[in-house]
């Protein structure tokens, strides 16, 4: 059985990015009941996306 721990932080690589952003700094490993291991980073980029209908703050 794989360390799904040790997965993840090896995943961690942090990187600035232009105008401020950054990836990399937070990384996750998910196991499926199968065994298969899915990993994913976090890719934090200014943006001015906003959800519809508005929010109060949007």
């Amino acid at each position: 059985m794989k360390n799904i721990y040790n997965i993840a932080l090896s995943m961690i690589n942090p990187v600035k990015l232009k105008r401020h952003g950054t990836a990399g700094h937070v990384a996750c490993a998910l196991e499926t009941a199968s065994g298969a291991v899915y990993t994913g980073i976090c890719i934090d980029v200014p943006c001015s996306i906003c959800i519809w209908p508005p929010l109060p703050k949007c």
